[in-house]
């Protein structure tokens, strides 16, 4: 009894090793990444920066001014670049005031990129050690820290979409791949150029039919904007 109860000890460990590493690597980009830009924002260290334009878009989208103008920039917002994924951020600007709903919506764009991942491990295609490593990969890269250290922009809110595109790619999800897709685009009008070579991924692939629909998803979405 003695010996059998030592030997699981180990496994208990690593059970709860496994459990904790998730939650402790998004604790550790809440205090180390999230806080700090948050700290820096409430004592207005970022005025006329992207922080200061996007909020003002913000506060100013309305279905009667859908593409206002933003004194800090002197241009109409979607003029220098059609990111209408701003308009996620707008509903939640009547409980908080433009510039902390920009933080916040950027952060959950970041926070969700995770939530792909979990959908791979329920289904047994992702072990808890490789969730983990993608989940730090995404959240600590240098790329998506110095991003997130610039708020607010529509280019950091992309890495969900981006994230979602792969896992739909991946798992072959026309439906989520076209509507990832869209989601994409929505944050900056070049991604479409990316678009356009997933349609030739897909013709390789022989998924000739998906192939036509994101082709001409994108070629339409660069020509309209």
């Amino acid at each position: 009894m003695v010996s059998s109860t030592s030997d699981s000890s180990p496994g208990r460990v690593q059970h709860w090793l496994g459990t904790l590493a998730l939650p402790f690597v998004v604790l550790l980009w809440l205090v180390l990444v999230v806080t700090p830009v948050w700290l820096q924002a409430a004592r207005a260290c970022f005025p006329n920066f992207d922080l200061g334009i996007y909020s003002q878009a913000v506060a100013r989208l309305s279905l009667a001014e859908p593409n206002p103008w933003i004194s800090a920039r002197q241009v109409f917002i979607f003029n220098d670049h059609f990111d209408p994924i701003l308009w996620v951020a707008h509903p939640l600007a009547r409980l908080l005031p433009p510039m902390w709903a920009a933080l916040v919506v950027e952060s959950l764009f970041v926070l969700l990129t995770v939530a792909p991942l979990l959908w791979l491990q329920a289904k047994g295609l992702l072990s808890r050690r490789a969730l983990v490593l993608l989940a730090a990969l995404l959240l600590l890269s240098p790329s998506v820290v110095e991003a997130m250290k610039f708020p607010a922009h529509p280019t950091t809110w992309s890495v969900l979409p981006w994230v979602l595109t792969g896992v739909a790619f991946h798992l072959r999800r026309p439906g989520l791949l076209l509507a990832s897709l869209v989601l994409l685009f929505s944050c900056k009008e070049e991604f479409a150029f990316g678009g356009v070579m997933l349609t030739l991924a897909l013709l390789l692939r022989g998924e000739r039919r998906l192939a036509m629909g994101v082709g001409a998803l994108s070629l339409a979405w660069l020509a309209g904007v």
